[in-house]
């Protein structure tokens, strides 16, 4: 039980940090020259993640739980960050 719950919370990071660099590119295409495109990516995951939360709130057997909203925002957050640095 203990192995499936770290796998899961791996994936809440993971998954986040790979949406936020693809994100990132994506808010730098529509405003190449925009300053703040780091923010913009992390908050459209951030908006994401805060639906995925609602949602689970309405699935039988899930919750809303502030610490996957958490990783999720750490994800997004790094991921953005690490494609601000690669994709240059």
């Amino acid at each position: 039980m203990q192995r499936s719950v770290s796998i899961t919370k791996t994936v809440d990071i993971v998954m986040p940090v790979v949406g936020g660099a693809l994100l990132l590119l994506a808010v730098r295409a529509w405003r190449p020259y925009g300053g703040r495109v780091v923010l913009r990516a992390v908050l459209l995951c951030l908006g994401y993640a805060l639906l995925d939360e609602i949602h689970q709130h309405f699935v039988p057997g899930r919750a809303f739980q502030l610490a996957d909203l958490g990783l999720d925002l750490l994800g997004s957050t790094l991921g953005a960050w690490l494609g601000l640095r690669l994709f240059r």
